[in-house]
């Protein structure tokens, strides 16, 4: 279904408030006349213009919030004035758009001082409309140069509340923790081909590797592949622990079980960060492989951020 911020644009609410303060009658027959002399899509952005609570119609009637009202000043419309309007009343927790407002929001996550957003390629679409159209309006700032969306400080006090506001539904919830567990069980897949590849060059271990998590989701890691000893021809087990990244920002989540496999391992234990393009398709050039990461990512905060999202609690007697 097209969201009705694809209908609209900056340009067609202001043609509309700029009609609505040139006529002395306010009749809905006379605005859309007026109003297509100078623009598109009179029916949707008159309908959208309502929802947001810009103006209301009553027998035919049409009026203007008094916000608007009180801050155009001598009827000279600016975008300085408009834009900060528009705003308040887009972001406003009661508005009829709040739930999609709300629901793109929500991507933005904190980085420092700002909130950014870094869509992948195959989202990059999905908010196209509101996207757009928060743009033109100041909610949204984009940086073409790092390809990042980020909220405007004027509105964050606004756009905060909205992302505070989330809320996540049981069914939602389970809706998207499958959808992870989908994503991680095909970036396995992908693995244990590329590990296959890997030993080809003895076929025996390349049937032997195991997708250990298939079974045993305590094991601490996903894959047993293995290794041979280019002096000794010694056959090693290779620990393999496959987490899918996004393709602009390089972050995942380890559990505590499968941080003390990897110190119990150390150097026979693998990271395997693959990249994810879209939900079917992996860069599997762009793969990267840490080895002993108890040492490499763990211990080493000076290149990775270690960010405990919760606790373990237990009462003492």
């Amino acid at each position: 279904m097209i969201s009705d911020f694809e209908e609209i644009n900056y340009s067609q609410l202001k043609s509309l408030v700029i009609t609505l303060y040139a006529l002395q009658e306010r009749t809905l027959e006379r605005i859309e006349s007026s109003y297509n002399r100078v623009s598109l899509k009179f029916s949707q952005t008159f309908a959208f213009a309502t929802k947001i609570d810009l103006l209301h119609s009553e027998r035919e009637v049409v009026s203007i919030n008094p916000k608007l009202i009180s801050t155009i000043k001598n009827d000279k419309i600016s975008n300085t004035q408009l834009k900060p309007v528009f705003c308040d009343l887009l972001l406003n927790t009661r508005g009829c758009y709040y739930q999609e407002t709300q629901e793109y929001l929500t991507h933005f996550r904190k980085a420092g001082m700002k909130y950014e957003f870094v869509p992948l390629n195959e989202n990059r679409s999905e908010y196209k409309g509101i996207r757009n159209l928060f743009i033109e309006i100041g909610i949204v700032k984009y940086d073409s140069k790092l390809a990042k969306y980020y909220l405007a400080q004027r509105y964050l006090n606004l756009t905060q509340e909205l992302i505070n506001r989330r809320k996540l539904t049981p069914e939602k919830l389970k809706i998207e923790h499958e959808k992870k567990e989908e994503l991680g069980y095909r970036a396995e897949l992908a693995i244990i081909e590329y590990e296959k590849k890997r030993l080809l060059d003895n076929k025996g271990l390349a049937a032997q590797i195991d997708h250990i998590a298939k079974y045993d989701v305590e094991a601490g890691f996903d894959i047993l592949s293995y290794d041979i000893q280019k002096k000794s021809d010694q056959i090693e087990n290779r620990y393999i622990e496959v987490k899918a990244i996004s393709s602009v920002k390089t972050e995942f989540y380890w559990s505590i079980n499968e941080i003390e496999t990897a110190k119990k391992y150390r150097s026979q234990y693998y990271l395997y960060l693959l990249t994810v393009i879209n939900d079917n398709i992996f860069d599997i050039d762009k793969l990267v492989i840490i080895r002993d990461p108890f040492m490499e990512v763990f211990s080493n905060e000076g290149k990775w951020v270690i960010d405990a999202n919760s606790y373990h609690i237990i009462k003492r007697k």
